[in-house]
């Protein structure tokens, strides 16, 4: 029964991802073709490098949690389904799905933290990569990137901080979560989380390079321009985060995205722009989809 319920969570994700994406195409279609096909392979190559380490770091994520690394194969279907679910009405069923198909892989409280420790990582990496391009462009400083050495530290060392809370708000919590709780509360400074937060660091950085050629390569914006808007889209996509559970998260994120934009370029080329990155980065989700769906039905025929 679980494996139906997935399969329909996977085929429909996908099926509204590609509604989505012929939706926004029709939208920003005159942006993305300014952008040329030398800049659409560079796109393209670094939606691959965004799968390949977002794929990785959950790895490590779970292998700081649980003590083994899951398969390659398992943890594409995991990720598949987390970016396909946020597609189905509710905000929080690729979630809800990945966890339920991971505790063969771990209890659900183990689980259950890995994702906690996951999204703590990713968005704590955001706020920080983000603000700091944001203030590189405005004092006209590249030096200043050069400070992102130290996020994973700080990154693990505000996990540090939220497991000492952790141990006394699982007083309060029911037993599931309390056992989430103490899960993470029981995290060190292990290899792995090290490698989570790295390789979640040069995703970020991933995506924020991504935004910032968009917007040169569409509005032959100058470096600290497009330097801006990619951290002003780092920036949204912390508030888009943190809204999760909220309706409108992507809304959360580009509202955020076009008022910090406002004293670099004009509000029509911030809502033209985040129209643009909104199709691209759906495009990465439905990319990411189908090869996830598509590894699945391969292991099934040859495993």
């Amino acid at each position: 029964m679980r494996s139906l319920v997935m399969t329909c969570l996977l085929w429909g994700g996908l099926l509204l991802c590609a509604i989505a994406i012929k939706r926004y195409w029709h939208q920003s279609r005159a942006l993305l073709e300014g952008i040329g096909p030398g800049g659409a392979i560079v796109i393209l190559a670094a939606i691959l490098l965004m799968w390949l380490l977002a794929v990785s770091s959950w790895r490590h994520v779970v292998a700081a949690c649980s003590g083994e690394k899951i398969p390659w194969l398992v943890a594409v279907r995991h990720l598949t389904l987390l970016l396909l679910g946020k597609y189905v009405p509710g905000g929080v069923w690729g979630f809800l799905a990945r966890l339920s198909d991971s505790t063969t892989y771990g209890s659900l409280a183990t689980m259950t933290a890995a994702g906690l420790v996951e999204q703590w990582i990713g968005l704590a990496m955001v706020s920080l990569l983000g603000g700091i391009t944001l203030a590189a462009a405005y004092w006209k400083c590249w030096a200043l990137l050069f400070g992102s050495i130290l996020f994973p530290l700080i990154v693990l060392s505000s996990l540090r901080c939220a497991n000492w809370a952790l141990r006394y708000l699982a007083l309060y919590l029911p037993a599931r979560w309390r056992q989430a709780a103490g899960s993470i509360s029981e995290l060190g400074w292990g290899r792995q989380l090290w490698w989570a937060a790295i390789l979640t660091m040069f995703q970020v950085m991933v995506i924020l390079s991504v935004a910032g050629e968009v917007a040169a390569a569409a509005f032959h914006f100058e470096p600290y321009t497009a330097m801006a808007v990619a951290g002003c889209y780092g920036v949204g996509i912390m508030a888009g985060i943190a809204a999760i559970f909220m309706p409108g998260g992507i809304l959360v994120r580009e509202t955020v995205f076009v008022v910090l934009c406002r004293d670099w370029i004009t509000p029509a080329e911030a809502i033209a722009l985040a129209g643009g990155l909104r199709l691209t980065f759906t495009a990465f989700d439905l990319m990411a989809g189908a090869g996830g769906a598509f590894l699945q039905f391969w292991r099934r025929q040859h495993v």
